[in-house]
């Protein structure tokens, strides 16, 4: 301790004047010091203004000591007090570059990667730094480094096929072009989900060509198919008896066999058992020499009443269940049955224009195909009676996928599939659509194609897991529990961190 003297020692000399007598007596001098003009008597201890001075009164004069303060222990404010020499400790901390922080503050960092916070030890307040642990992100995710950030943050995550990742939802290319796949959500995360393109049968009578490129064949034409042979629109179908005529017809559906048969005059007398050459329907009962009627064969008119409902341009005819075209034959009607042939190829033309035949214009109705043949006098004998034989078949739909709305289209025999999806609680959801659900731990559910149809798949909330010592709790109607408090444990003790409280 350092003693500085700055006062001096003075003999006081104290006179007493009696009263009793006048002469005088002498004083002994009282032996102390003065300061600041007050006398204090030797031993006695000297007040000062300075709160870090100490002084007393001596033999040799005012002896006095500044008081020294101990310097405060690293990372502690302090704070001066007017009437006390050295500074009072307010609190203790963290000292970094110059900061000192409190008891559980954190401590920031210029690397993103670390936290630290100040805490207790044995030595006092020491500052603690742990590394932040990022977690492994799911496969096939795409990243993107943030600044001012330790953990990249995910863009999007999907399928890896070969190098390339692919979205949800998006089409992922396939070399096989009978397959499609896309990528989709599952339990397991982001998964391919192939399903094989079904190609629809072709119609009968339709002739197709395969594609290297594509997966279904591609229809060259339509015709009709009779006995695994396809013939085209108009084409004459071959058929084993010579009174039957078949040509293949178009048809809303494609291509539809049409036929009509002859039926023969009834044989004169005398020629009952006449049958007719190899590929021909009727016999000549004329050129065999039959008796065929008193009637002069070369004073005939024959008519021709056609049901094949042509309407006839000239105003000079009769207008039936169909159309009555009067033709007048006397000598030229040697082969009448290649005459009807003539007549039934002209009512079987698909065309819808005008058409010419035998000097007259006719303009197609609508083809009803009964043609009638009959001599014009009273009897109105029938020659030949031709008839035309529908073929019909009915239209089969295919089977729908299940969980398909349909819907009737007019004229259109099988309904059109509006859209396919998942049933769920008697409602469909389409393909994408998303599904409610009640689980706060389901964020989403939604409708996804998959290779036994639409399914609703369900993606569960991951909570991730919490720092040791951390109490939680789990609210009502949320899926991840919240965190209370944590604390951790230090020389037996339990420390409890007040989680944004500056003023702990």
């Amino acid at each position: 301790m350092k003693m500085i003297v700055k006062s001096s020692v003075f003999l006081i000399v104290i006179t007493f004047v009696s009263t009793a007598s006048s002469s005088s007596q002498k004083c002994e001098p009282v032996p102390g010091c003065t300061d600041n003009g007050v006398f204090y008597p030797i031993g006695a201890s000297v007040p000062q203004n300075n709160p870090c001075k100490t002084c007393f009164c001596a033999e040799n004069g005012l002896k006095c000591a500044e008081i020294a303060c101990a310097a405060p222990p690293p990372g502690c404010v302090t704070q001066n007090n007017p009437d006390r020499c050295c500074p009072e400790i307010l609190y203790c901390g963290c000292e970094v570059d110059g900061t000192i922080y409190k008891i559980g503050e954190e401590i920031p960092d210029n690397d993103p990667c670390t936290g630290c916070t100040c805490e207790v030890s044995g030595n006092g307040a020491e500052p603690v730094c742990w590394a932040v642990g990022c977690g492994a992100y799911p496969g096939a995710c795409v990243t993107q480094n943030v600044p001012g950030q330790c953990c990249p943050e995910i863009l999007y995550c999907g399928c890896e096929v070969d190098g390339t990742i692919y979205k949800i939802g998006e089409e992922i290319p396939d070399n096989d072009p009978c397959s499609g796949c896309t990528c989709e959500n599952s339990d397991n995360g982001p998964e391919p989900l192939c399903w094989a393109i079904a190609c629809d049968a072709p119609p009968p009578g339709c002739v197709t060509q395969n594609n290297p490129d594509q997966c279904c064949p591609e229809i060259l034409y339509c015709g009709c198919e009779v006995d695994g042979t396809v013939y085209k629109i108009g084409d004459d179908i071959p058929n084993e008896s010579p009174c039957v005529t078949c040509t293949c017809e178009e048809s809303d559906s494609g291509g539809n066999p049409s036929c009509y048969s002859m039926s023969c005059l009834a044989p004169p007398p005398g020629c009952e058992n006449v049958q007719p050459p190899p590929d021909v329907c009727c016999p000549d009962y004329q050129a065999l020499g039959c008796e065929t009627d008193s009637i002069d064969q070369a004073e005939f008119q024959w008519h021709i009443l056609v049901l094949c409902h042509y309407r006839i341009l000239p105003t000079n005819t009769l207008i039936l269940d169909g159309l009555h075209i009067q033709h007048i034959h006397k000598k030229g009607m040697d082969h009448p049955q290649e005459y009807l042939h003539q007549v039934y190829r002209f009512c079987h033309q698909p065309h819808n224009h005008n058409m010419k035949f035998q000097g007259n214009i006719y303009q197609k109705h609508f083809d009803k195909r009964i043609l009638l043949v009959f001599l014009d006098n009273s009897s109105y004998k029938t020659l030949f009676h031709i008839h035309h034989k529908p073929v019909c078949w009915a239209v089969g739909c295919p089977e729908y996928p299940g969980n398909c709305v349909t819907q009737n289209v007019t004229g259109q025999c099988c309904p059109e599939i509006s859209y396919c999806g998942c049933e769920v609680d008697g409602k469909i959801y389409k393909i994408g659509e998303q599904i409610p659900d009640d689980d706060p731990c389901i964020f989403l559910s939604s409708c996804e194609p998959s290779e036994n149809g639409p399914e609703p798949i369900r993606w569960v909330s991951d909570c991730g897991d919490f720092p040791p010592g951390c109490v939680t709790q789990t609210p009502p109607g949320q899926c991840c529990p919240e965190i209370l408090y944590c604390g951790c444990m230090s020389g037996g003790k339990w420390f409890i961190s007040i989680m944004n409280d500056k003023n702990h």
